[in-house]
C-alpha cells in the first residue's frame, strides 16, 4: 500500500478514522419493493401479531402450525412452519412463457434448517398437495446432506451447513431453465430435459410453501419469501445478494495505508462506537488506542484490529507502522559575518554544509544540495534567517536554523577593533553592556528579523539597558561604531 508519513519532530496525535460504513439498518438486506416492480408477493413476518400479512401482495393462508422466534438479525424476526404445515399463497400472475400457465417466474426463500435427519421442502405446484414437492433439500443418508434441488433438475454440487441462514432464488423459464441461486452465486443449472411449458412446475393461481404429500416436509426457519412475474436475471440475483447479515452487510473496519512514524510523535487509532467488542494486537478491548516510540518502540511492526457487531459478525484490518528515528542536522550557531569596501578585505563568500547521507535538502535559498555558498554582497546586509529541512530514508524530516548578520568592514575584522561585554546573558532584561570605545549606536532585533529598539550614541564604559518590557525569547544586539560592526545573541527569560 501506498506510504503516508508523517513529518517533523514536534510532539503531535494524529487520529485515524477506522471507517464503519454501517447505516443502522440492521434488515438493509431485506428488498425494497420499489425497486423491484416484478415483485408480487412479499412475505416478512415481522408481524408477531399477524405472522402471514403480506408486505407486498396477498396473505398467505396457514394450514397447519407456525412460531415466531428470533431471524437472522439482531432484532429481526421469522418463523418456524412444523412438519405437515404449510402455506398457500395468492400471487396474481397472469400466464406467460407462451402458455396457459405462469411458466416464468422467480422464488427467494430466506431459510434455515436445524439438522438432515429428515427431508426438508421448498414450494409445491400442486395447490391440492397431491404430489411431491418441487424442491427439496436432501438429508442423511445421502452421500452429501444439504444439496438442493429434485429429480427433475437434480440435485446442486454444493450443500449447506445446517443453522446457518441462506438466501435461495430459482429462477424459471420453462423450457428454457431451472437455476438455484444460493446468496447469489448460481449453485446449479437444472436439467431442463423433462421441464417443459404449462408441465408439472408450472404454476396455477396459487402455489404451496413447505408442502409435500408425503410430508417430506421437516420443520424449516423462514425468514422471507418473495415471489416474481418473471425470471430474473443473474445480475439481478447477485444484486439481491445475501440475507446472512455478516454477507449482506458486514461490518468493514479500514486502519489506512502503511505509515511512518517520526521520532517522538504520536498516533491515535479510533474505531468509534457501535461494536460490541473490539480486540487490537496490543491486547487493547476499547473502540480507541494511543501507540508512541515508548510503547510501541522504535521497530515496524503489524498493527490489527478486530471488531465483532450486534449480529456477533466480525471483521478486521491491518497496517504496517514504523516508529522511524528521526533525522538530526546540526546548523552553525548564530553568526556575524561582514564583507569588504576593498577587494583586500575577507572573502564575500560565506559557505554551508551538513550530513550528505539524508535524501533530500531544502533550503530557505531555494537550494536543494547538502551544501550552499552564499554572496554577502548578494544578500546584502542586515539581518538574515537561514534554514534547511532534510529528509530521510524513512521520509522523516527535520528543519533547523540559524541566524545570520551581515554588515559592512573594512580591510580587517572590524569586530576584533571592539573590546566589550554583555552580562548576565541570559538575563531578565536588565543587561550590563560595557564597551571599550564608543558605539554610535546599538539595535536590538527580536527572533524574526525585526528592530524593535534602538539607542543612540554610548561612550566608552559600562552602561545599564532596560529591555525588561520585552517578553521572554531570543534577542540580538548590533553595535555599530565609526569604524566597527559587532553582533551578539541574548536571551531574556
Amino acid at each position: 500500500m501506498k506510504k503516508t508519513t508523517h513529518y517533523f519532530t514536534k510532539l503531535f496525535a494524529i487520529s485515524l478514522l477506522l471507517i464503519f460504513l454501517f447505516n443502522g439498518n440492521l434488515k438493509s438486506q431485506d428488498l425494497n419493493p420499489t425497486n423491484w416492480p416484478n415483485l408480487v408477493g412479499y412475505w416478512q413476518f415481522q408481524d408477531t401479531t399477524d405472522l402471514t400479512h403480506a408486505t407486498v401482495g396477498n396473505d398467505l393462508i396457514l394450514i397447519g402450525q407456525h412460531q415466531s422466534l428470533a431471524g437472522p438479525s439482531y432484532g429481526d424476526t421469522a418463523i418456524r412452519i412444523d412438519t405437515g404445515s404449510y402455506y398457500k399463497a395468492y400471487h396474481g400472475i397472469a400466464a406467460n412463457g407462451g402458455g396457459d400457465s405462469v411458466n416464468q417466474y422467480s422464488l427467494m426463500f430466506d431459510f434455515r434448517v436445524l439438522n438432515f435427519d429428515r427431508w426438508h421442502c421448498f414450494q409445491q405446484t400442486d395447490t391440492t398437495n397431491a404430489n411431491d414437492a418441487d424442491c427439496f433439500i436432501k438429508p442423511y443418508p445421502d452421500s452429501i446432506p444439504g444439496t438442493i434441488g429434485v429429480g427433475y433438475t437434480e440435485y446442486s454440487a454444493d450443500s449447506i451447513t445446517r443453522n446457518e441462514w441462506y438466501r435461495l432464488i430459482i429462477s424459471v423459464n420453462l423450457g428454457q431453465f431451472y437455476n438455484y441461486y444460493l446468496n447469489g452465486v448460481l449453485i446449479h443449472t437444472g436439467d431442463t430435459t423433462d421441464i417443459q411449458i404449462d408441465d408439472r412446475f408450472a404454476l396455477t393461481e396459487a402455489i404451496l410453501f413447505f408442502a409435500d404429500n408425503n410430508q417430506e416436509d421437516d420443520t424449516i426457519d423462514i425468514a422471507s419469501i418473495a415471489i416474481f412475474d418473471t425470471c430474473l436475471s443473474p445480475s439481478q440475483i447477485a444484486q439481491i445478494g445475501s440475507i446472512d447479515p455478516c454477507v449482506a452487510n458486514p461490518p468493514i473496519v479500514y486502519l489506512g495505508n502503511d505509515t511512518t512514524i517520526c521520532g517522538a510523535d504520536s498516533l491515535v487509532l479510533s474505531i468509534g462506537t457501535g461494536y460490541e467488542s473490539y480486540l487490537w494486537s496490543t491486547g487493547d478491548t476499547s473502540a480507541q488506542i494511543v501507540l508512541s516510540s515508548s510503547s510501541f518502540g522504535m521497530a515496524k511492526d503489524t498493527v490489527w484490529a478486530l471488531v465483532t457487531d450486534i449480529n456477533n459478525c466480525q471483521s478486521g484490518d491491518s497496517m504496517l507502522l514504523d516508529f522511524a528515528i528521526p533525522p538530526y542536522i546540526y546548523m552553525p550557531t548564530d553568526t556575524f559575518k561582514c564583507y569588504p569596501v576593498s577587494s583586500s578585505g575577507p572573502s564575500t563568500l560565506f559557505n554551508f554544509s551538513i550530513d550528505s547521507t539524508y535524501d533530500t535538502y531544502l533550503w530557505s535559498t531555494g537550494d536543494t544540495s547538502w551544501f550552499i555558498e552564499l554572496n554577502l554582497i548578494v544578500i546584502d546586509t542586515g539581518y538574515h534567517t537561514i534554514w534547511t529541512m532534510v529528509t530521510d530514508s524513512n521520509k522523516c524530516s527535520i528543519v533547523d536554523t540559524m541566524i545570520l548578520f551581515v554588515s559592512l568592514c573594512e580591510s580587517i575584522d572590524e569586530q576584533s577593533r571592539l573590546d566589550f561585554q554583555i552580562y548576565p546573558n541570559p538575563s531578565d532584561g536588565n543587561i550590563t553592556l560595557k564597551l571599550s570605545q564608543r558605539a554610535e549606536f546599538i539595535q536590538v532585533y527580536n527572533s524574526t528579523g525585526q528592530m524593535i529598539r534602538k539607542i543612540q550614541g554610548l561612550d566608552k564604559g559600562t552602561h545599564l539597558i532596560n529591555l525588561e518590557d520585552l517578553s521572554s525569547g531570543i534577542y540580538y544586539i548590533n553595535i555599530r561604531g565609526v569604524d566597527y560592526n559587532a553582533f551578539r545573541k541574548i536571551l531574556i527569560r
